[in-house]
This record gives C-alpha cells, sequence and structure tokens, in this order.
C-alpha cells in the first residue's frame, strides 16, 4: 500500500506516494477528511445526510455512491473501507493526517515535561508550531452542508486554541532561558490569532523593553488601544494603562517580566473583555412581532462536575456571563436569566444561529473547559481538569406576547419544551427557526 499524506492545517493538500493530487469535487474531498480527521468508523447513511442533508432520501443516497466511488477512485480502494452499512479509514503508519501528528506532539511535550527534559520539550513544540500552517481547511466550506460547516467550525477553532497552547508554552521555555527575541517572535504569532487579546499586548510591551525597545513598546500600546476603539469601541483596562506609563517614563524594569511570566499568566487571564462589556451593558427596547427565541440552558454542564459548591456556583455564573455576552455581541439580547437558563432573543435568524455557535465554541476555548483530547498527558499548573461539556441551545420562531422586559405564551413554552429535549452540546433548531 502506497503513503497517502493529508495536509489539512492551511489550504488542504494531498499526497499520493509522495506525488501530489487534487480532489475538485468539494463534498468527495469533505468526506475524505471527515473519515481521516474523526478517524472512526461511520454509518452509511450518516455520512448521507452529512453531505446531503437537503436532497430526498433516494437521490441522497445514489449521489452519495457516486461520491464514495469518486473518492475510491481518487486515492485508491484500499484507503477506504467499505462494509456493509459502515465506512471508514485504515488505522495505519502509511497514512499521516498533520492534525494527529500536531496533537500527537502536544501530548509528546506534556509527557516529556513531566520528565524536565526542556530540550526535548522545546524541539516537540516548535515541531508542532511547524505543522501549524494555518487555520484547518483555510480556504474551504461546504455550502450546502450545514452540519459538515458545524463540524469544520468546531475543530477549527479547537486547533486554533491548541496552538495557541504551544505558542505560550514555547514563550515561557524562551524566557526561563533569556531567549526574549524569540518570545517576542510567539507572541506576535499569538496576537496575528486574536488582536484583541490585550494580555498578549501587555505581554509584548514587557517583552520589548525588556530588550531594550521602548520605543516599539509604547507603539505596541498604540495599536492595542487603535484595536479596542476601532473594534469594540472601548479603552484599554487599568493594567495596560498603567504599563505603558511606566514605560513612557522609564520606570519600567526587566525585572517585572518574572512576575508576568508568559506560560503563567496563560492560566490566570482576567475575565475577557467581551465577558465585561456584557455584565456592564445597559437594556434596550426588545423586538416585537414574529422573533427568534434563542434558549440556552448553562447549568446542565454544571450538574456534571463533582467540585465543591462554592466551586461549582463560581463556575456557572462564569459560564452564564459568558454566554450572555457573546448573545449580546452577536447583536441578541438576553430577557432572562434564571439558574442556569438564559432566555435571549433576536431579530434575525441568522444571526441567532451564529450566537449559537460563538457561545458553544466559546466555552471550549475557555481555561477550565481544555479537552483531554487536548492535553490528556500534562496538566498545567494551577490548571484542574475537568470534563468539557457543551451547553443545550435551542432556537425557535415565533410571535409572542410581550409585558416590559418578559415574553410569554405558547411560543414561549414550545422553546422551553424544546430546551428540555436538547442534549449537552446539541443547538437545536424547531421547525419554524429551520
Amino acid at each position: 500500500m502506497s503513503g497517502l499524506t493529508l495536509h489539512l492545517l492551511g489550504p488542504p493538500r494531498f499526497e499520493l506516494e509522495d506525488t501530489p493530487f487534487e480532489l475538485r469535487r468539494r463534498k468527495v474531498l469533505a468526506l475524505l477528511v471527515y473519515l481521516a480527521v474523526t478517524a472512526q468508523s461511520h454509518d452509511r447513511d450518516v455520512l448521507t445526510e452529512l453531505l446531503y442533508p437537503k436532497q430526498d432520501r433516494s437521490r441522497a443516497r445514489s449521489d452519495f455512491r457516486q461520491t464514495l466511488s469518486l473518492l475510491r477512485s481518487s486515492v485508491g480502494g484500499e484507503w477506504i473501507r467499505v462494509e456493509r452499512n459502515s465506512i471508514s479509514m485504515p488505522n495505519i503508519d502509511d497514512l499521516r493526517v498533520d492534525v494527529h501528528e500536531f496533537r500527537q506532539l502536544i501530548r509528546q511535550s506534556g509527557r516529556l515535561d513531566q520528565k524536565g527534559s526542556e530540550i526535548e520539550v522545546e524541539n516537540t513544540l516548535t515541531k508542532a508550531a511547524q505543522l501549524y500552517r494555518g487555520e484547518f481547511l483555510l480556504g474551504f466550506y461546504l455550502k450546502d452542508s450545514f452540519a459538515f460547516e458545524e463540524w469544520q467550525l468546531f475543530e477549527r477553532e479547537s486547533l486554533r486554541q491548541e496552538f495557541v497552547y504551544v505558542l505560550e508554552r514555547l514563550g515561557g521555555v524562551y524566557i526561563a532561558r533569556g531567549e526574549l527575541r524569540s518570545a517576542i517572535d510567539c507572541g506576535r504569532k499569538r496576537l496575528s490569532l486574536d488582536p484583541l487579546d490585550e494580555t498578549v499586548h501587555q505581554h509584548l510591551m514587557r517583552l520589548y523593553c525588556s530588550v531594550g525597545q521602548h520605543n516599539t513598546a509604547l507603539k505596541q500600546y498604540e495599536r492595542c488601544r487603535s484595536l479596542l476603539e476601532r473594534e469594540m469601541g472601548e479603552i484599554p483596562n487599568e493594567e495596560t494603562e498603567r504599563l505603558y506609563r511606566q514605560i513612557q517614563s522609564r520606570e519600567f524594569i526587566s525585572e517585572e517580566l518574572q512576575r508576568h511570566n508568559v506560560l503563567q499568566q496563560t492560566w490566570e487571564r482576567p475575565a475577557p473583555r467581551h465577558r465585561r462589556r456584557f455584565l456592564q451593558s445597559s437594556p434596550r427596547d426588545l423586538p416585537d412581532g414574529a422573533v427568534v427565541f434563542l434558549f440556552a440552558d448553562v447549568d446542565g454542564i454544571t450538574r456534571l462536575n463533582d467540585s465543591r459548591q462554592k466551586q461549582t456556583e463560581a463556575e456557572l455564573s462564569q459560564r452564564r456571563d459568558l454566554v450572555g455576552s457573546v448573545i449580546e455581541t452577536r447583536g441578541g439580547q438576553v430577557f432572562r436569566i434564571s439558574g442556569g437558563n438564559l432566555h435571549a432573543v433576536f431579530e434575525n435568524a441568522s444571526t441567532a444561529v451564529w450566537a449559537a455557535l460563538d457561545a458553544q465554541i466559546s466555552l471550549q476555548r475557555e481555561a477550565w473547559c481544555f479537552s483531554a483530547a487536548v492535553i490528556p498527558d500534562s496538566i498545567p499548573p494551577g490548571v484542574m481538569m475537568r470534563r468539557a461539556v457543551g451547553l443545550r441551545i435551542v432556537l425557535h420562531v415565533g410571535k409572542a406576547q410581550r409585558r416590559e422586559r418578559e415574553y410569554f405564551g405558547p411560543v414561549v413554552n414550545r422553546a422551553v419544551f424544546l430546551l428540555s429535549a436538547a442534549r449537552g452540546g446539541q443547538i437545536l433548531l424547531s421547525g419554524a427557526a429551520a
């Protein structure tokens, strides 16, 4: 069997026995990627529904058979294992998928870290960083399959956060060895992934000062301030302003770097700016007529934890605030909060769908939700591993009665009923919303 290589980080590229080849049909490419990344057997009907959700069953099955046939002829029948009702790819060494290699290197770095092998940790993390050529399936989309698009979005965000972890680990290694210019390179790459992360701007300001580039540090502050004003209508927080004044007056000293270690702050981040924004937002008039309701249950996550009661209540509050802030950032308005439940309203269905996706992803991005798939063998200091479980969300459309800041009537009751039927990690759309 010849070797098959899939480069999925960045624009997708494929090689068969070291010879590049193309998959011109998007459904064929999507099927190959899904089988390779999930690395498990899938029911034929499930894959058919994934790729052809809008077609009737007979037509969908016919089109899927053609897609499967084209895939097998493109890569070779030995690479696609077809049984009576299931389809998979063989788990062999001749199959190389950069996504799996990237994650394996992160796991390996965790094991090496426990052994105290600093040089090997650095080399392993450097290899992982080199594999990340860009976002997962950059430039590829499947416009008529919402389920595949949702899966691709989750994988992209998960891999992006794992790359953030790699950069922050590498930055910590470089700082510990005094290789500050290499730490600056990591900081720049980190900032390119999230230009609004104020904590990274602060890290870069400190690092620039520590190598004597005070003017560059001041320019970094100006970029931070300009971005926050333009994108969010806000000003830098007090910590950033205090650091700026220290640099201006040349009061900053290199020893401060030891008290603001990049790796340490990774696990002790302040509340994200968007969360503070939600907590301080002022109410506005709620829409009337036919609206889109987004009901979310955050409490279901908390019930799965075995932590102490006070810790559980604090986490519930944090997660509820995060979901609420995402909803309002997307243009919705939360009109009721009860325990772990949030009820919100939107005027546009597509905006509500994106808010639901953002909320699911944002919960996964938080430090308390690091999945065991990301760092199963190494837990950074100060981080308590917990089971990463998605919240339940339901979207329903209808015309409800409103009194002040409250909606009521059969439409609202229907949404509450649908929420009770949803499972953790699901976004459930009613027939009216779909």
